[in-house]
């Protein structure tokens, strides 16, 4: 279902209930205009084609969706889906800043799956938010939301950020729908051999030095280690995978 935000999802519900619309109807139902409804039922049709359903069919405004086909599949994730809040709209949103400088305004609202509208309201709110730290988020014409502040204080930002999230990444711990966003996005940017020797870095300061870090410890000093890998130019994580790339960060880290 991630081709569809949240809008387009409710308007395919609908559309399952109620198989003849019209594109003045949806827009009064979904309060937008004509157009955008327009536009909607394409990306739901273009949803429907790749998962090889019937498309809906449109004729001088009026719209027919053939329910007697197998809809299991998508009833199944469309009765699923969740809203997430506001709350945890600018958690995510601060994670992503954390691979991230710049967030795009249209990709950042189809992947909460909420409106352009709201994911503007969600950055002013991320923005006052961090107005006291020594950074701050601006936003720029064809780059989207941006952070601008020192590399130190965004490195601090990315630590507290990390180090809050961290155990759901590591543990493989996710007890809610936000929390596999949470895993996911952390999957997704991390590449597999970089974790891997992150713990396997730590496990060797420990022998080195006789130490034996607590569970908290051993997720701040992954957080740190890591914020040292991410890439201040490309805002990826460094996909080196030798002790000495990792050696190196951890010094770096530990001067500041």
């Amino acid at each position: 279902m991630k081709m569809l935000n949240q809008r387009e999802m409710n308007i395919l519900k609908y559309l399952i209930k109620k198989p003849s619309s019209r594109y003045k109807e949806l827009a009064e139902i979904f309060q937008i205009s004509e157009r955008t409804i327009r536009y909607n039922v394409d990306k739901i049709n273009l949803f429907l084609h790749k998962n090889k359903l019937e498309e809906v069919q449109i004729k001088n405004g009026n719209l027919f969706f053939n329910t007697e086909q197998e809809l299991s599949g998508i009833n199944s994730s469309l009765n699923n889906s969740y809203i997430l809040n506001q709350k945890e709209r600018t958690e995510i949103l601060k994670l992503l800043f954390c691979f991230s400088r710049d967030i795009n305004l249209t990709k950042a609202a189809d992947y909460l799956k909420v409106s352009r509208t709201t994911i503007k309201s969600d950055f002013e709110i991320l923005k006052n938010e961090i107005k006291d730290i020594n950074f701050s988020i601006k936003y720029r014409q064809n780059k989207g939301f941006y952070i601008s502040g020192s590399k130190r204080h965004i490195r601090s930002f990315r630590l507290e950020t990390f180090s809050k999230f961290i155990p759901i990444y590591i543990k493989e711990l996710y007890l809610s729908n936000f929390d596999k966003i949470i895993y996911e996005l952390f999957q997704n940017n991390i590449p597999e051999k970089s974790g891997q020797q992150i713990n396997c870095f730590i496990r060797e300061l420990e022998k080195k030095f006789s130490l034996n870090f607590s569970n908290n410890s051993y997720e701040i000093l992954y957080s740190l280690i890591l914020c040292f890998l991410v890439n201040d130019k490309s805002d990826t994580v460094s996909k080196q995978n030798d002790y000495d790339s990792i050696n190196s960060s951890f010094l770096e880290s530990t001067k500041e």
